[in-house]
């Protein structure tokens, strides 16, 4: 089968096109429309564009399918502005004496859930993802203590280890998660944290994937055994661990305290414990990914790997997830030592005034400093972090190029990035993240067609605008997966 596309086409290469020719999973031409039109024969089918834009699949850096696999089977508190609208919303996920009530996106910093349902365990996670509550009866089933309020580690834990769902459940809600990301553009998505669960349904849902998964193992919870194990159309790759917590959450571990506060937020490591987690990592030659958002923490990550380059020679392209509070100088060191910051800029937007708050003006303003890794010729990528956000990757775009918070405040001029740049950070960089530059990010012969068609050319239109542009199709290896 035979493909021609004309028209708009963003390549992501140096190489501009007017037209190119896919076969057999693969871009075999990229030229002028009259060089790619000379190969069509009797069965080609022909695309024209017309007022439409070709260019690469968006490529996720960072985000967690499955659980937002798991947000179509919980209750989302979004919309939930008090206490009593949180009980509401739960009372329609109440299903039989015993079974567990989930919610997420809750937005309140008081437990909404203590004394209500005593027949049924209730988790009510927190928007930033790292914190949240439990119910008393929760409370008595796992045996803890306290007022029901969890962070960081202890709440992933009880995360981990609660199984409110089945495989079928968890497979539908795969499914839906998948076309989720597929709408988005997205043809290679990643699960940030492999947990014994997920990998049972990532192996059951192989046979038939319409997406490329990345995994990375958590390294308190799951040894990747199976080097290089690859199951059809997901692989598993390195490992995850957490250096800190969340700035909205008031958990990044800062150089500073947050605003009128003693409150450093909190750090999981010692330099040597750190140390030691690295140099085992190194040891298997895999991949680590560090979630790592306040400057203290990113200063302690840099620091160790500075102290490890004397001994190693190789890294294998560890990836700074997050880089939300990270001063200029650590950027330069992180250049130096080829680690890739993954920025969550959509932040910008959803928790901008939180940040302002939190930190004060000045700080919030560099925060997801994209100019500087820019102006350092630094490889970064961009990421929704979801299900914490949609799996929008034009809005991460959009945020990148405006910086403005939802109540319309200029968030850091100085750090605005093209929106050219932009779109590297989302294609191009975001495959060499995956060790895969040679194969996707781009539009250039004899990579795979992974491929968007986008109503509206993104670096034609206003930068205010990016955030309405619609995918109109998705293709993954010259296969349409996805069409409005």
């Amino acid at each position: 089968m035979k493909t021609i596309y004309y028209g708009d086409i963003i390549t992501m290469e140096p190489l501009k096109a007017e037209a190119i020719l896919v076969e057999n999973e693969i871009i075999k031409k990229v030229g002028t429309k009259k060089e790619v039109m000379k190969l069509k024969d009797k069965d080609t089918k022909v695309v024209n564009l017309k007022n439409n834009c070709l260019m690469p699949a968006f490529i996720d850096a960072h985000s967690h399918i499955m659980a937002v696999a798991k947000t179509f089977l919980i209750a989302d508190l979004k919309e939930a502005k008090t206490k009593e609208e949180v009980i509401k919303v739960l009372e329609n996920f109440k299903t039989k004496k015993g079974k567990w009530i989930l919610g997420y996106n809750y937005n309140l910093n008081e437990n909404p859930v203590k004394d209500n349902f005593p027949d049924n365990p209730v988790l009510v996670t927190h928007v930033s993802g790292h914190t949240g509550y439990l119910n008393s009866k929760a409370m008595n089933l796992l045996k803890k203590e306290g007022n029901g309020y969890f962070e960081e580690q202890e709440f992933m834990e009880i995360v981990n280890n609660i199984k409110p769902f089945t495989l079928n459940d968890l497979i539908k809600g795969y499914k839906k998660a998948e076309k989720l990301y597929l709408s988005y553009g997205i043809t290679t998505a990643q699960e940030g944290l492999l947990t014994k669960e997920n990998f049972d349904v990532l192996k059951a849902l192989a046979l038939k994937n319409n997406l490329i998964l990345e995994v990375t193992g958590y390294t308190d919870s799951l040894k990747i055994t199976e080097k290089n194990s690859k199951y059809n159309n997901f692989k598993v790759g390195g490992y995850k661990i957490f250096l800190d917590g969340s700035p909205s959450a008031k958990t990044a571990f800062l150089l500073e305290p947050y605003t009128g506060t003693n409150n450093y937020g909190i750090s999981n490591y010692s330099h040597k414990e750190l140390e030691e987690i690295i140099t085992k990592v190194l040891k298997e030659k895999k991949q680590l990914l560090i979630h790592s958002n306040g400057d203290a923490a990113s200063l302690q990550l840099v620091n160790v790997y500075q102290t490890l380059s004397k001994k190693y020679r190789e890294f294998y392209r560890p990836v700074l997830i997050h880089a939300q509070i990270i001063d200029k100088k650590e950027l330069e060191k992180a250049k130096d030592l080829k680690i890739i910051p993954s920025f969550f800029v959509s932040h910008v937007y959803h928790f901008g005034d939180v940040h302002i708050k939190n930190l004060g003006f000045s700080r919030a303003s560099n925060i997801s400093p994209l100019k500087w890794a820019s102006d350092l010729n630094l490889i970064y990528t961009i990421h929704q972090d979801s299900p914490v956000l949609k799996p929008h990757i034009l809005e991460g775009v959009w945020c990148a190029v405006n910086r403005l918070t939802k109540n319309n405040v200029l968030l850091g001029e100085n750090q605005k990035i093209e929106v050219y740049e932009a779109l590297k950070a989302v294609t191009i960089n975001a495959a060499y993240q995956y060790f895969a530059e040679n194969k996707k990010g781009s539009i250039k012969e004899g990579k795979d067609a992974d491929l968007i068609i986008l109503d509206k050319n993104p670096l034609k239109i206003a930068k205010k605008d990016i955030i309405n542009i619609k995918v109109i199709e998705t293709i993954k290896k010259g296969v349409s997966v996805y069409k409005i």
